[in-house]
This record gives structure tokens, C-alpha cells and sequence, in this order.
């Protein structure tokens, strides 16, 4: 079995004396897209959090590589290739959508921290279908653009690990297949996707695995099809769901090169 890229270890974190995630494990390995789904409240957004560094846990670790995370900032665990995109992208006053996606580039090329060659930057923003925005300020970029160009912004460095939360959200049909696309394109290249996401269709149909959270905890881990038919996950997490099937918005059951 090919080692985990990405361990968490026993990661708890509470807010105001109440635990929102709870002695949490998990294995990620290279180029897999795991998926990562729960009902709101479950602790899905804070786990990201803790594996990025914008949280510090209470207990755990988090190791990359072998290498611990733990007691790292932000900013040093993206120059070790942990990527991240929001839910809700900020929206930077004088900044355009090409500025978003280039600026953190090239600090981080500045940094000596990637050599990320232009022609990936512009396949990237060509492939997600923003580059008629990228002269839009971000104040005035639809919710749209803003969360593709985030996503750009996440990809153009080549991080090791791509956080991904909640990437399709607000979406339309197009940008959810272009995304899903990019997405098991990096995957291919060697780059692990953690993503949280709503949207079970697109989800289930580009995640090797999927993780289901419940109160802080893994309460499933599966194929989308085990996932599917466990009971306990029908039960308290997918509900009226249940007829959620894992298709690529292209129509076919999953993309190229996507394990089926």
C-alpha cells in the first residue's frame, strides 16, 4: 500500500468548553481525492482549519511527509505544499482576480518556496474558465468567479495537499465540471484533495474515498458506494439522499482517469 502523504493524529479542538472535534484520525495517501461530508455543526470546516494551521489544536498533530506540522504556522505549512480554498472567498479591495491568483505566486517564488512555471499557472486559469474575468476587481467579481479564481490561487503554487472546502458551492453545472476536472487532473499529477463538500453528486463522483463526520469524529470511511449503503450513515446523515448516485455533471458515471 502506497504511505500516507497526510496524518492526523488524534486531533481535538473545543470552543467554550465544547469539543467540536474529537480525538480525529486520518490517513491521506498521494493522489487521492477524499471526500469529506457531514451534516453542519459536524466539524468539518474546523478540521481544515487545524490541518492548515489557522487553528492550533488542543491535542493532536498533523504530519506531512513525516514531518510534524504541529507547532507550525500558516504561512510555513504552505511553503511545505498544504494548499487551501474557502467557502467564502475574501474579496481584497484594489486587488483584481489576476492579482489574487498571481501575487501569493510570486511571493511564494520569491520565498524560493515553489518554481511553478507560468504555462501551469495559465492552464489552471484557463481550464476553471475565469480568464475573461481576471481583469474584474474582486469587489466587483461575481460569487462565482471569486470562488473559481480562490480555487486558481489554491492550485497555480502545485501543493502537496489541496484543502478544498465546500469548492463547488454556488456553481453552476459548466464550473462544477470544470472544476471537478481540474481537480482529478492535480490529483493525477500527485496532489491529495481533502474536500468538504454539500454537493454529494459531484463529490461522490471524483473521491476515491469518502469520510463521513458526525459530532467531531469519523463516523464512516468508505467508497461512495459503501458509503451509500451503510446504515448508520442513511440514518443520520444522508436521509432523503439515499437515491444520490456518484455522476460526473458530464453525464458519464466518473471523469477520465478517475477510479470507478
Amino acid at each position: 500500500m502506497t504511505p500516507s502523504l497526510l496524518q492526523v493524529q488524534r486531533l481535538t479542538r473545543g470552543f467554550g468548553g465544547l469539543p467540536v472535534v474529537r480525538d480525529l484520525s486520518l490517513d491521506l495517501r498521494p493522489g487521492e481525492i477524499v471526500g469529506l461530508v457531514g451534516a453542519n455543526g459536524a466539524g468539518k470546516t474546523t478540521l481544515i482549519r487545524l490541518i492548515s494551521g489557522e487553528l492550533r489544536p488542543d491535542a493532536g498533530s498533523v504530519f506531512l511527509g513525516g514531518e510534524d506540522l504541529t507547532p507550525l504556522p500558516t504561512w510555513a505549512r504552505a511553503r511545505r505544499g498544504v494548499g487551501r480554498s474557502f467557502q467564502y472567498p475574501p474579496a481584497v479591495e484594489g486587488m483584481t482576480l489576476r492579482d489574487a491568483i498571481r501575487l501569493p505566486l510570486e511571493r511564494a517564488r520569491q520565498l524560493g518556496a515553489v518554481s511553478t512555471p507560468d504555462l501551469w499557472a495559465d492552464a489552471v486559469i484557463e481550464g476553471l474558465g475565469i480568464v475573461q474575468a481576471l481583469n474584474t476587481s474582486m469587489t466587483c467579481a461575481s460569487p462565482q468567479d471569486l470562488k473559481l479564481a480562490d480555487l486558481a490561487r489554491s492550485l497555480v503554487p502545485c501543493p502537496r495537499v489541496l484543502l478544498a472546502d465546500e469548492p463547488l458551492a454556488a456553481l453552476d453545472p459548466e464550473q462544477i465540471s470544470r472544476v471537478l476536472d481540474m481537480l482529478c487532473g492535480v490529483a493525477r499529477q500527485g496532489t491529495t484533495v481533502l474536500m468538504v463538500e454539500h454537493r454529494l453528486e459531484g463529490l461522490f463522483a471524483v473521491s476515491t474515498r469518502v469520510l463521513v463526520m458526525d459530532q467531531g469524529q469519523i463516523l464512516a470511511e468508505g467508497t461512495p458506494d459503501e458509503i451509500l449503503k451503510d446504515p448508520l450513515v442513511r440514518e443520520r446523515y444522508l436521509g432523503g439522499l439515499c437515491s444520490v448516485r456518484a455522476q460526473h455533471p458530464s453525464g458519464s458515471d466518473t471523469p477520465p482517469g478517475v477510479p470507478g
